[in-house]
């Protein structure tokens, strides 16, 4: 049994670098992870919009702006937008849950980051 289970690791990782290795140049995204930074659209705006007022109660601030300046997304059951936006002279990353359109609901605040800065990249968190 042991020795299946450790033939069966073994194939599972030469499986994991075949494809790192047959995967195009820049796409190194593990299934489940998060893509590349992309310029925010007009739809990642929109959830920005949507959520603006689930932040400012959780932050205890108003904000005159939230405009989304960038952003990483990943497929789960829905999809999670990290999105770096800019709010007046301070940045925030927000992390923001869109639940399949079968599953109903509206986008919500999953969790913010504060003190951030322009330059700075978006992470998982």
């Amino acid at each position: 049994r042991r020795s299946s289970d450790l033939l069966k690791r073994f194939f599972l990782n030469i499986f994991d670098v075949i494809q790192i290795m047959s995967a195009p140049p820049g796409c190194m995204t593990r299934c489940g992870g998060t893509g590349p930074v992309k310029a925010a659209t007009p739809e990642v705006q929109e959830l920005c919009n949507q959520i603006r007022s689930e932040l400012e109660q959780k932050t205890g601030k108003n904000y005159t702006e939230l405009t989304a300046h960038s952003y990483k997304s990943q497929v789960v059951a829905g999809t999670n937008y990290f999105i770096k936006v800019c709010c007046g002279d301070e940045w925030l990353h927000l992390r923001v849950f869109r639940p399949l359109p079968c599953n109903g609901g509206q986008p919500s605040l999953h969790s913010y980051q504060v003190s951030k800065t322009e330059e700075e990249e978006i992470h998982y968190f």
